[in-house]
């Protein structure tokens, strides 16, 4: 038969075909017809913000550490941690994404039904190509993309060890291939879902004082999210939006409101929900922080 299943008589798990238009008259002997709603998505004006239907936002604090390690298997040979255990609820994703062996990736083009998604490499390299990007782009080692909705990508080849933290909103979403689109192509930059793609190199930012350099994403999301650098100042900052922050480099003692403070370290991550003031103390010379800001 079809699809999977054993022999000795085991049912057949069934084949589920969804077509683009309807079809008159009976289904065939044994088969059976279920309607489902339309996606919203499909044929939505690609520079508009998508449709989406999250699920409820709810965040909550966390700190999850580097050495409780939990790697899973996951898309072209890639190795997940899941860095938000709960994903607040189902609204947002934090991953620590492994590579171990380097050379070509096996991947296609495709593209992500997100309300945001951003890529920073952690270790090692990445050739990656983007829609109206040109040719393709070598990220290292502290260097971020953002990739708006519904924008096609396609990852090339990296090295042996590569790691990055992706962060995406929301946790579950669609990724489609698309073969009718060639990359590296030669379209102009464009807005995609409402977005526009930005490319951070380790040492861009403005002084946004506190102790943070300020990327260019709040200006490319519409202030849907805030990208940083740096530390977090000494004084407590409460935020209006939901904080995550990833340690990139020494250690602290991590002091948010209503919780025990606790020391991080290399590859700890943290989340504050909003309203809740939080600050490091007893910090390194060179402790640093990847912090991330989402505006749910």
């Amino acid at each position: 038969g079809v699809g999977g299943g054993g022999g000795g008589g085991e049912p057949v798990a069934p084949l589920a075909l969804r077509l683009r238009e309807p079809v008159d008259g009976l289904p065939p002997p044994g088969c059976r017809v279920d309607v489902e709603p339309a996606n919203p998505c499909e044929g939505w004006p690609r520079r508009e913000p998508l449709p989406l239907k999250s699920p409820p936002f709810r965040p909550r604090y966390v700190v999850t550490r580097a050495a409780d390690g939990g790697y899973a298997a996951g898309r072209a040979g890639m190795l997940y941690r899941d860095l938000l255990p709960d994903r607040c609820g189902g609204a947002v994703v934090a991953s620590a994404i492994r590579i171990e062996n380097g050379g070509p990736v096996p991947d296609y083009t495709h593209f992500h039904r997100v309300q945001f998604q951003m890529i920073y490499v952690l270790r090692g390299w990445v050739d990656v190509v983007y829609e109206g990007e040109g040719d393709k782009i070598r990220l290292s080692a502290g260097e971020m993309v953002t990739q708006p909705p519904t924008i096609r990508h396609r990852v090339l080849e990296c090295s042996d060890g590569l790691e990055v933290l992706e962060i995406g909103a929301p946790a579950e979403h669609a990724t489609l291939a698309d073969h009718d689109v060639s990359l590296p192509d030669r379209s102009a930059p464009a807005t995609f879902g409402g977005q526009t793609f930005v490319l951070h190199h380790s040492g861009d930012g403005v002084d946004a004082g506190d102790g943070w350099r300020e990327t260019a994403v709040g200006g490319a999301t519409n202030g849907l999210a805030r990208v940083r650098v740096g530390a977090p100042a000494a004084a407590p900052a409460t935020e209006t939006a939901f904080a995550m922050g990833y340690v990139l480099r020494g250690r602290a003692s991590l002091v948010v409101e209503g919780e025990s403070s606790v020391d991080v370290g290399p590859g700890d991550f943290f989340a504050v929900p909003p309203g809740r003031s939080f600050s490091v103390a007893a910090a390194d010379a060179d402790f640093e922080v990847l912090g991330v800001l989402l505006d749910l």
